[in-house]
């Protein structure tokens, strides 16, 4: 790694491509090859890295699926120069409880306040190491390689470690019912931004205890797909009089039907949503109706894709008046004909390759 004299780097990232930015026209940059999808850094680059000058002045560093493994973690725990770390991205590391322990315990690690920790094998005992993380704004813990108890996340959402996050992702964990009410009650973060909670094993019980929590009046991003919460939990945060920030809904797999879909016209937040996902429900024309006839008007991103909605009801999408302004509409893997795939590649959407189809 080549960086020029006095560079005040604000952001580091070594994963797949290596590549930096930094503060003003100073940046780092790397004299080996690109590092390709089936390559990664190692411990041994990784101790090179740490060896720099430089990182004393990083504030962001990404080394996610460079398998750096124990003796990069114990490395960096152990380095004065991560002092001013803020930002920590260690994806797909093959981490495992201890490395959070040592991360956790570190010295020049106590200001970190994001931390992306996906696709490891922290298993219980390193989930509940995180708690020593005391200004923690955004936790990435998703789709872990152990089979975490549902108990050891519900004791880390209501630790008072947890207090500040703005930004949670627990997806592919069981949080089920149980850590999604206590999420949602008088222990858990109160000014969530950011709630990804995809295949966490949630029922409409549960987002009926999130709808009903004056907590989410901050929630601007919801992703409950692939959780079975079907039309009854659409309906709860559709009548939330609490959701009233929410621009950004993520639903796909969650057995919504048209019952449920009909319901978001009438949320306190459809005046706000951008971002709606309604993909891999089972939908059909009747559904495509629903959808066509709420009133979005912020509405810019759409994804119906892998429903059944064939020809009839993407005609009645792509033609929709209330839908003539959006960026994209996702909706691959609908049974279109080749016929209505060209027709609507000349409508107003399809013209502005706002449009996404496949046969």
């Amino acid at each position: 790694m080549r960086c020029r004299p006095q560079s005040q780097c604000g952001t580091v990232r070594f994963n797949r491509k290596i590549t930096a930015k930094c503060h003003g026209d100073a940046r780092i940059q790397n004299g080996a090859p690109r590092v390709g999808p089936l390559q990664a850094l190692g411990p041994d680059a990784i101790d090179a890295i740490l060896d720099s000058p430089h990182l004393a002045s990083v504030t962001s560093l990404d080394l996610g699926r460079n398998f750096i493994r124990s003796e990069g973690v114990a490395a960096l725990a152990k380095n004065p120069s991560a002092s001013r770390l803020r930002h920590l991205d260690l994806f797909w590391n093959d981490l495992r409880a201890g490395d959070v322990v040592a991360l956790a315990t570190s010295p020049h690690l106590a200001g970190l306040t994001s931390l992306n920790l996906s696709s490891n094998a922290l298993c219980d005992d390193g989930v509940s190491a995180l708690t020593g993380f005391l200004h923690l704004e955004r936790l990435d813990i998703s789709s872990d390689a152990c089979v975490v108890r549902t108990r050891t996340l519900v004791d880390l959402v209501v630790d008072p470690a947890m207090d500040g996050l703005r930004d949670l992702d627990l997806s592919g964990l069981p949080l089920r019912d149980e850590g999604v009410t206590a999420l949602a009650g008088g222990d858990g973060p109160a000014r969530l931004g950011r709630l990804w909670v995809k295949g966490a094993y949630i029922t409409h019980v549960g987002i009926a205890a999130l709808a009903t929590s004056p907590r989410v009046r901050t929630l601007e991003s919801l992703n409950v797909h692939d959780n079975p919460i079907m039309d009854a939990g659409v309906v709860a945060l559709a009548t939330s009089p609490h959701l009233t920030s929410l621009a950004r809904l993520y639903m796909g797999g969650t057995r919504v039907t048209h019952v449920g879909i009909e319901a978001l016209g009438g949320a306190a937040f459809a005046r706000r949503l951008e971002h709606l996902s309604l993909s891999g429900n089972g939908l059909g024309p009747r559904a495509a109706t629903s959808v066509a006839g709420l009133d979005l008007p912020g509405l810019t991103h759409l994804d119906l894709s892998m429903n059944v909605l064939g020809d009839a009801g993407i005609e009645t999408l792509v033609y929709a008046p209330s839908f003539q302004s959006l960026h994209m509409l996702h909706a691959t893997e609908n049974g279109v004909s080749r016929q209505m795939r060209s027709v609507t590649s000349r409508s107003r959407l399809g013209r502005r390759g706002a449009l996404w189809l496949s046969l």
